[in-house]
């Protein structure tokens, strides 16, 4: 009920509201006999309201026009009156403002008023207190920004904050979990999509041979001041060398590669040596010219980490007396490193999420035993995911639809765990994980609180948490 104050100034010489005097009868209950002893007995509805209607209210609120469409005449018992509390917090309200009865009506005593709201008041409080428990609703509302980060970390066990991309959650009384403006923009399905398929794709691993990858840096990128007469190369006029360095991420066997050519003069060719690592360097004579350069490899084992590759000038020459003006500066030039592999490398030990998520596997997956072995696995590991993503157990049928998906896969030809993905994908965009949803058990609900009237809303038993739902509140 909105608050008011004990009193208010008079309007046009007529009180425009109850005394602190009255106040203080309404508070404590008490009537307007000084010195009473012992409480009245208790009113009935003609007695207390009845009374006062009859008296201030009629005369503008009945008939067949009744002021502001509010008619006290068809109020005759306590039940009716509790049926239209609305009409009665209404009136209880103008009463307290002094707003009614209008100017010009009769008006009713400070302590009329007083004992009329004292006990239209108390039949309310008494209805309250006797009327079954209501505990509402909860709203459905989806995760915040940080509890997906949070639940994607548990649930899969990624390393990264797909969350971050998201767009920012909105703010309701200073929180960011408010279940009523937690809206679900079309922006923001996009992303959860998207989302979806880089989550799967990082957690569950389709191909564990290790490629050989090719990493290549052009020399012209590397810290030297000369560069060759096309740009693209770096020139060692002098000798001299220059280094650079690769990371290696998987033991195995590698190719080191170095593109060059140099710029004859004198009666050797150009030479150069090869350092990879710590290891001694290895001399190359290099023949060729910039239109066809030569390419310089050696193959070696390699263990995880940085790796340094240096390629140097050796046998520099200069004669700038020489007639022949070809024949006067050897210069050596360098294209760029590479280094690719590993080859034969063997395969990628199964991620941590992988193992987590995928509890089982077809034993078979070719001939005739292959699809029923298929959907044997997929549902163990289906039915325990999901009931994880869900906070829930997942029903039989939520799970037979992510075993088809995963056969759509198996149709395609591809292996189990592209199933996998699939079926991952589709829990991670589903409502019951996007959002934290609290059913009611169907067979205690569907009976419901009866109030007596038919037309009423029908209102749910209470029922206390279950064991999912209390466990999905604390984490």
């Amino acid at each position: 009920m909105p608050r008011r104050s004990f009193t208010s100034a008079p309007r046009n010489g007529r009180r425009a509201g109850l005394s602190l005097g009255a106040w203080c009868v309404l508070l404590a209950g008490a009537t307007t006999s000084a010195g009473a002893d012992e409480a009245p007995p208790a009113k009935g509805f003609a007695d207390a309201a009845g009374a006062f209607v009859q008296k201030y209210c009629l005369e503008c609120h009945s008939g067949d026009e009744p002021a502001g469409e509010v008619d006290f005449g068809r109020y005759t018992d306590l039940a009716g009156m509790l049926a239209d509390r609305k009409v009665w917090t209404k009136a209880v309200e103008n009463l307290h403002s002094g707003t009614m009865p209008p100017d010009g009506n009769p008006l009713p005593t400070q302590a009329e008023t007083a004992e009329v709201i004292r006990w239209i008041n108390e039949q309310f409080a008494e209805a309250d207190r006797n009327a079954p428990p209501n505990a509402g609703r909860v709203t459905m509302r989806r995760l915040n920004r940080t509890e997906y980060n949070n639940t994607i970390r548990d649930l899969v066990g990624v390393d990264f904050q797909p969350a971050d991309d998201f767009p920012s959650d909105d703010v309701g009384y200073g929180f960011d979990n408010i279940g009523d403006v937690l809206s679900l923009p079309p922006l923001l399905m996009e992303k959860y999509l998207a989302a979806a398929d880089r989550i799967a794709a990082k957690a569950i691993l389709l191909d564990r041979t290790i490629p050989a990858v090719a990493n290549r840096v052009e020399a012209e990128r590397l810290r030297r001041s000369k560069r060759g007469p096309d740009g693209n190369t770096v020139v060692l006029a002098s000798n001299g060398d220059v280094t650079t360095r690769f990371t290696i991420t998987h033991a195995g066997e590698y190719a080191v590669r170095v593109r060059a050519y140099g710029k004859q003069a004198g009666p050797d060719k150009a030479k150069m040596t090869l350092q990879l690592g710590e290891g001694e360097p290895v001399e190359y004579e290099i023949s060729a010219t910039a239109d066809e350069p030569q390419i310089v490899e050696q193959r070696l084992r390699l263990e995880p980490g940085e790796f340094r590759v240096a390629a140097a000038f050796i046998n520099d020459y200069y004669q700038p007396d020489d007639p022949d003006p070809d024949n006067r500066d050897r210069n050596l030039y360098l294209d760029y490193f590479e280094v690719e592999g590993p080859f034969n490398a063997g395969l990628l030990p199964l991620p941590e999420s992988h193992q987590r998520i995928l509890i089982a596997e077809p034993a078979t997956r070719e001939g005739d035993q292959a699809a029923a072995d298929w959907d044997r696995a997929a549902r163990e590991v289906l039915t325990r995911f999901a009931s994880r993503a869900f906070r829930r157990r997942a029903t039989p049928d939520e799970v037979e639809r992510l075993v088809a998906l995963t056969q759509l896969a198996r149709e395609a030809g591809d292996p189990f765990e592209a199933g996998m993905q699939l079926a991952l994908q589709a829990v991670l965009v589903s409502p019951h994980f996007l959002f934290r949803v609290e059913l009611d058990d169907p067979g205690r609900s569907a009976a419901g609180t009866s109030t007596g009237d038919q037309s009423a809303p029908v209102e749910p038993p209470i029922e206390p948490l279950s064991d999912d739902h209390l466990a999905a509140r604390l984490s």
